[in-house]
């Protein structure tokens, strides 16, 4: 009975910071356009939603980051609390490239847009490319940049095969790439599940990547270069979980 009560209320959490952050914070950003407020905005929603799943948030390697750096985040993917999970980790303000589905949600949807974020169609090749080419062009012109290596939710807690698309969005913008190692969120909300069973979720940030030594083409090399990292990270997790 707790547990179902506990679920009822993340739900409804979710429902009701989502409307109020993604209203006013899309109406904000049209008429002042700030990527700072879009950064405290985006945290600040991370943090709530976060604080109403019950979890502890621990975070690792954010000394080897750059504030003032334009990075791009390749991320290992386990559950939907993944994105707020990010929001509060990464110290710079960020964008995802995320489903096109979730830009349709109302309210929600409408933040996803004013603040810049890069839907994308997987189904559809050509919009699909589109969709990287102009993640890759944001990341460019100075807009650090998530999207998920596995391009959606391991359906099983582990490391899936990586997706090209983000080596691609590398290789086009020149930015280095931070590894990300997520732990733990797949036992809060995995795929598929409604329950919340709070307990520690670990970000791990690795050691940024140039993109420099990989071009003009070596996109599995850097693939590779990533996983290892990611790996690294989650390893290094379970060791401290036993």
């Amino acid at each position: 009975m707790r547990s179902l009560v506990r679920a009822i209320g993340f739900i409804v959490a979710i429902i009701l910071l989502s409307a109020f952050f993604g209203l006013s914070g899309a109406l904000i950003l049209l008429v002042v356009p700030s990527p700072a407020f879009a950064r405290r905005w985006q945290k600040l929603w991370g943090k709530l939603v976060v604080a109403a799943a019950g979890v502890r948030l621990e975070i690792e390697g954010t000394d080897q980051i750059d504030p003032s750096q334009t990075y791009l985040f390749i991320s290992n993917h386990l559950s939907n609390l993944d994105i707020p999970v990010l929001f509060v980790a990464v110290p710079q303000g960020v964008a995802f490239v995320a489903k096109k589905v979730l830009f349709y949600i109302p309210l929600f949807g409408w933040y996803l847009k004013a603040a810049g974020f890069v839907g994308i169609n997987r189904r559809d090749l050509s919009q699909a490319k589109a969709s990287l080419g102009l993640a890759a062009t944001a990341a460019r012109r100075g807009r650090s940049i998530v999207i998920f290596a596995e391009g959606t939710r391991s359906s099983d807690g582990s490391l899936q095969v990586f997706k090209k698309g983000p080596f691609h969005v590398a290789l086009g913008s020149g930015v280095p790439i931070v590894p990300v190692s997520i732990s733990g969120s797949f036992a809060v909300l995995p795929k598929g599940a409604w329950q919340i069973r709070p307990q520690p979720i670990t970000v791990v940030f690795g050691k940024p990547i140039p993109i420099a030594p990989y071009l003009p083409d070596r996109r599995e090399a850097l693939s590779q270069a990533v996983r290892e990292q990611i790996v690294s990270g989650i390893r290094r997790w379970q060791s401290e979980g036993t």
